[in-house]
């Protein structure tokens, strides 16, 4: 098995559902790029723009260093987690990395889901048995 650089991307509210991807990705030998659910909120933006700048800087870095994104969907629109994937969008059409997956059920809460770059898949189960045959 192939080991991967791996961020995982969410509504800042289901962190607790990203540390459990976490888990699961950590218990197969994968690492995370960087694991932003130790931050602390950011919003609204500009109380403390200082820090909301240095937050947006290593997601960002994290997204570029990944060789499969996650963004785990959510009923609600999410900022944060909409700019990671045009990155991860950007990069991967222009690196070839990373390999990018959205998890369900939310299809609908972002039109780049159904960009051609990005592999919907109904649950991080799915994602894990997906990422053995990957070569990354």
């Amino acid at each position: 098995m192939m080991v991967m650089q791996v961020y995982v991307s969410a509504k800042f509210s289901d962190k607790e559902r990203v540390k459990e991807v976490y888990v699961a990705l950590k218990q197969e030998g994968h690492t995370i790029t960087h694991e932003w659910v130790h931050n602390k909120p950011s919003y609204p933006f500009d109380i403390d723009p200082a820090f909301t700048s240095k937050c947006a800087a290593e997601d960002f870095a994290g997204v570029l260093a990944s060789d499969v994104f996650i963004l785990l969907s959510n009923a609600e629109h999410s900022m944060g987690a909409s700019g990671e994937l045009g990155a991860a969008i950007g990069s991967c059409i222009t690196s070839k990395k990373p390999y990018i997956y959205v998890v369900g059920p939310h299809f609908n809460t972002n039109f780049c889901f159904y960009h051609p770059t990005v592999n919907m898949m109904e649950s991080v189960e799915a994602v894990l048995r997906d990422m053995k045959t990957l070569k990354v």
